[in-house]
């Protein structure tokens, strides 16, 4: 096998000060003359063509926040013995640009017939004065980014301001406020008080009840503009409101905080798969050529639950937002080898299957397996109860306080919890696993019975002893299995001797480098559940 990388870098230098792109291979290739691009040669530079991991989750664990893959590939830049170097690289600006790995079968083989390892993201190239290290992340990195791209201005200063944006004390500079699905007890931002605007979603929302110290003001008019409700009169203990901007208007001084219970998106599209694929496009992420949306829409299949998340004043990247809306239902993101967003559900259902893991392509005739536990918590102990929690109250209010107004006893009862929580339970386990483990997830589920079902089929999941195994295998073999992807483990061990189905939530690549004279195998192991 040989590898070829490619990059896009920009070259600060006087006669060039321009994007270049580089070419490079672990052993001198040329494009043929119906290739595309044509006659392109491949320098052979490269000693290490790729070392870097991967994983859905954070190392060992099958939940969580998404982590980002990392890892390196190293060029010689020295003197190649006719007196030229590669000691351009020390000065190219590559950080979040792509990179790109391909696999040809040996020197001969055509183009056309390459495999794609990886697109990445440079970091940046460390230069010593004979190797250069390009410093690579994979996709995940691209949603590292403020999620909230509008922010307030500080210019509303006194009453005769039309606008709102806050003043420069209070609103300058942060964020406005965006929500997705169903949300309840969400805070207004105060963004002209001279006015008495109030902000709960940028992106645009529908009132279902707005309160006042949790007593409901009387719904008023719908206004198709700003500038109209900013012209309108509001009656008192009564709001206007701009469902297009996500924006209300009070009639008099308000009591205490303003709270809202808000919906976004149509009835039967504010499941997770729904609202992950309209807060992907919000930031700027476009169907196929940046994510799966078929995938999404199986998740939406899967389960069509509401949920709903709100993002205030505060920034918040796009990575753990959406996370936080996977998790609900114990789903995933990460990038394939394309740099494509993939998705899916953590399961291993007993009718799944996938490429066979055996003897025949383990390396070592599987002397290098590890049979290991999961880094979840309590480290895969089978669990007896499950719970997740649901409808969060994104402002948590005092009893105290709603005790000396007139909010109902149903208000008090939600308004005074973060969260509520639902479980599924297994007694007898307890029989069997002496200290059989108590899980909780969080979920942004908007109803109990929505919560309810996930903790049963999280229970189904993590109330059977599971394994965790780290399977190495050549990295020929491996490279066409992606994150998240089924494969069966089948061994005369363990109970594997019909196969079990696995879920792959973790790679380790090594390709093949070399070392001096000596040429180093290339080695992918694994980390597969089930």
């Amino acid at each position: 096998m040989i590898y070829l990388v490619e990059f896009e870098a920009f070259d600060p230098h006087p006669e060039v000060n321009a994007v270049v792109v580089e070419r490079l291979a672990t052993d001198g290739y040329t494009t043929g003359p119906n290739d595309n691009p044509p006659h392109r040669h491949y320098e052979g530079r490269v000693i290490n063509p790729g070392n870097f991991e991967q994983s859905i989750f954070d190392d060992g664990t099958t939940s969580g926040e998404a982590r980002v893959g990392y890892g390196f590939i190293e060029v010689a830049i020295g003197d190649d013995g006719a007196g030229e170097n590669l000691d351009r690289l020390a000065r190219y600006a590559v950080d979040g640009r792509r990179v790109t790995i391909w696999a040809l079968e040996d020197v001969d083989a055509r183009f056309t017939s390459r495999a794609l390892v990886l697109t990445g993201i440079m970091e940046q190239i460390e230069v010593s004065w004979t190797v250069a290290t390009i410093r690579i992340r994979d996709r995940l990195d691209d949603l590292r980014v403020p999620i909230q791209t509008e922010t307030y201005k500080g210019t509303t200063t006194d009453g005769t301001k039309t606008d709102a944006e806050g003043t420069p004390e209070d609103l300058k500079d942060k964020p406005k406020p965006l929500a997705w699905g169903v949300n309840r007890n969400v805070p207004g931002i105060v963004s002209n008080r001279f006015k008495l605007v109030f902000d709960f979603a940028s992106n645009g929302c529908e009132f279902d009840e707005v309160r006042d110290d949790g007593v409901p003001l009387t719904k008023g008019a719908s206004y198709s503009t700003f500038a109209a409700l900013m012209a309108a009169t509001i009656p008192e203990r009564a709001y206007g409101r701009c469902p297009s901007t996500g924006q209300i208007r009070i009639g008099d001084n308000p009591k205490g905080a303003i709270t809202a219970d808000i919906t976004e998106g149509a009835p039967g599209g504010r499941s997770v798969g729904k609202v992950a694929r309209r807060m992907l496009d919000a930031s700027g992420f476009d169907a196929g050529a940046d994510y799966n949306a078929d995938e999404l829409d199986a998740l939406h299949a899967l389960n069509g639950a509401d949920v709903g998340i709100w993002i205030g004043a505060n920034t918040r990247n796009v990575l753990p937002a959406v996370t936080a809306v996977l998790a609900s239902m114990g789903a995933w993101i990460c990038p394939d080898a394309t740099g494509v967003f993939r998705f899916g559900q953590v399961d291993v259902a007993a009718g799944a299957s996938g490429p066979v893991l055996d003897l025949s392509v383990i390396l070592d005739r599987g002397q290098g397996i590890e049979r290991i536990v999961t880094n979840d918590a309590q480290n895969g102990v089978p669990a007896w109860k499950v719970t997740v929690t649901y409808a969060p109250a994104w402002l948590v209010q005092s009893e105290a306080d709603l005790n000396k107004t007139a909010a109902t006893t149903a208000l008090k009862a939600f308004a005074t919890k973060e969260t509520r929580s639902a479980s599924a339970e297994n007694e007898t386990l307890k029989t069997i696993h002496l200290r059989a483990s108590e899980l909780t997830f969080a979920s942004l589920f908007a109803t109990e019975a929505a919560a309810k079902a996930e903790a049963g089929r999280q229970l189904a999941l993590r109330g059977q002893r599971r394994q965790r195994y780290r399977v190495p295998l050549k990295d020929e073999v491996a490279i066409g299995i992606r994150l998240g992807s089924i494969v069966t483990l089948q061994l005369p061990r363990f109970d594997l001797d019909a196969g079990r189905p696995m879920l792959v939530i973790g790679r380790e690549v090594v390709l093949p480098r070399r070392n001096g004279d000596k040429a180093e195998a290339g080695v992918i192991t694994l980390d597969i559940y089930g």
